[in-house]
């Protein structure tokens, strides 16, 4: 979707090689973006889409392996969730200093 972004792209893809789009904000900057050329859609072919097929296998095969080792633990060990760990799932961590061990 390019540099600036998937929301940017949305804004820009009507518009005609040579023509100039309005005033856009992003990232708190104000930017103007001239469309040089396009180029009709088309499929990818299976090199050009390799890596982000690769990717997308990783964090599946990631998201699998931790989602078994949970079902292991969970299966393996008694859960209790005590008062104080209820207020503090809930949000309150207040009197926790970031990296110390709980109470």
């Amino acid at each position: 979707a390019g540099l600036l972004g998937p929301r940017v792209f949305e804004e820009v893809r009507t518009l005609e090689a040579g023509q100039v789009s309005p005033v856009l904000a992003v990232d708190g900057r104000q930017v103007l973006v001239q469309v040089l050329a396009t180029e009709p859609p088309r499929l990818k072919t299976l090199d050009e889409a390799r890596e982000v097929i690769s990717k997308q296998l990783a964090k599946e095969a990631d998201r699998q392996r931790t989602g078994e080792l949970v079902e292991e633990l969970l299966g393996r060990y008694e859960f209790r969730l005590t008062e104080e760990g209820r207020r503090r799932t809930a949000g309150d961590m207040s009197g926790i200093e970031p990296g110390s061990p709980l109470p």
